[in-house]
């Protein structure tokens, strides 16, 4: 039995240490304008969403200003589309169709570089999203 116990805390160690914790913002770099101007171009990004539960989306980024957005809640998901812009060291987003909100809709957030993921931030502070970008 003890080695079973030790095996099994053994497993559980590892899997805890395989998920995906939130970053902690003071390890990580704010991106500048000019940063992510260039980061944004022609990429795709797989997110995990924290606005929603159990969120995730992938976003198309365009070097022409333009995005797409597929995303799934618990509960719900969908597309919308729209352009996107860098305005005082934030990426802003216009969505143009998909939203159940007004349209246009523009928000803006501060992004963080956080080792190889990058962080949107809400306007609250809060995180809303972690993203992994991917060459198209």
């Amino acid at each position: 039995m003890p080695r079973r116990f030790g095996l099994l805390t053994l497993c559980c160690l590892f899997l805890c240490s395989c998920s995906t914790p939130y970053p902690k913002l003071d390890h990580c770099e704010r991106l500048t304008g000019d940063a992510i101007e260039r980061t944004f171009v022609d990429v795709v990004d797989s997110a995990i969403v924290k606005d929603l539960k159990n969120g995730r989306a992938t976003n198309h980024w365009y070097a022409n200003g333009r995005f797409t957005s597929e995303w799934t809640g618990r509960d719900s998901g969908g597309t919308v589309s729209g352009t996107w812009h860098v305005e005082d060291d934030q990426r802003c987003v216009v969505v143009t169709s998909g939203s159940p909100e007004t349209i246009p809709h523009k928000t803006c957030s501060p992004l963080y570089q956080c080792d190889d993921r990058i962080v949107s931030i809400n306007a609250d502070g809060s995180i809303h999203g972690i993203h992994r970008l991917h060459q198209r």
